[in-house]
């Protein structure tokens, strides 16, 4: 219930209870296990405040479309580990006017990269619900209708803007994060320092690759990397490096 109306609250001055208990944006858990958050739009940047644990943030303008002023704005995070995700909650769903419109256009995407899997989100599309324009909506008012045009230009803006940041920011952060994580261990800190610049530039990304591996075991992460860095020597020995 907290996910499905965007406006709950003392601010919005809407309020919706069960067994006479407010429900609140405390109740939306997910946001403490946001590892990463992009804000989108004028009021995006409010929701920094309800992530403890954020790491890293960026923020996307959310012009869609200045001509026929289609705005949104919202946010979108990634978890830390898959184990953080609960069902349902990998998803990226569309508001408008404070409800939820579309389930998760998450699916409708060609967007295939491993960052899709951390994903949560919320975009609020309030040019989808006009009063003087043809009604978007599907029959069970949980979804928008695929061949409306101002559904495909949303669409469009998610894939090549929102998600090709999120891409591009994700595997940065991870890789610097994984690197970090990984140098705490003196052996392998031992050996990247060894290394000369351009070769730590391979070995970030191999340590951004095991570091994305969805697997929160110890014992798995640390054959990674012993395999990991065997190859590489293999291949050093050789100077020649296949890590791109």
């Amino acid at each position: 219930m907290a996910r499905r109306f965007s406006i709950i609250g003392k601010e919005y001055k809407f309020n919706v209870s069960i067994n006479k208990k407010g429900i609140t944006v405390n109740d939306r858990d997910y946001f403490r296990a946001i590892e990463y958050l992009w804000t989108i739009g004028k009021n995006g940047k409010s929701q920094i405040k309800n992530c403890p644990k954020l790491k890293k943030s960026n923020h996307i303008d959310g012009t869609i479309n200045k001509a026929k002023k289609y705005k949104i704005d919202g946010w979108v995070g990634t978890f830390e580990k898959q184990k953080n995700i609960e069902d349902g909650n990998n998803s990226l769903v569309i508001l408008a006017r404070g409800k939820l419109i579309h389930e998760d256009i998450l699916k409708d995407l060609k967007e295939a990269g491993l960052f899709t899997k951390y994903i949560i989100g919320e975009i609020n599309a309030n040019f989808v619900d006009i009063n003087n324009k043809p009604d978007m909506a599907t029959s069970d008012r949980q979804n928008l209708k695929e061949d409306d045009p101002r559904f495909i230009e949303l669409k469009k803006y998610i894939q090549e803007k929102i998600l090709k940041t999120i891409q591009h920011d994700w595997v940065g952060w991870r890789r610097d994060n994984s690197t970090k994580q990984a140098l705490e261990n003196k052996t392998i800190n031992s050996w990247y320092t060894s290394l000369s610049p351009d070769k730590q530039k391979y070995a970030k990304k191999l340590f951004g690759t095991i570091g994305s591996f969805p697997s929160d075991s110890i014992e798995e992460k640390k054959e990674l990397y012993k395999h990991g860095i065997l190859a590489f020597e293999k291949l050093a020995l050789k100077d020649t490096c296949v890590f791109r």
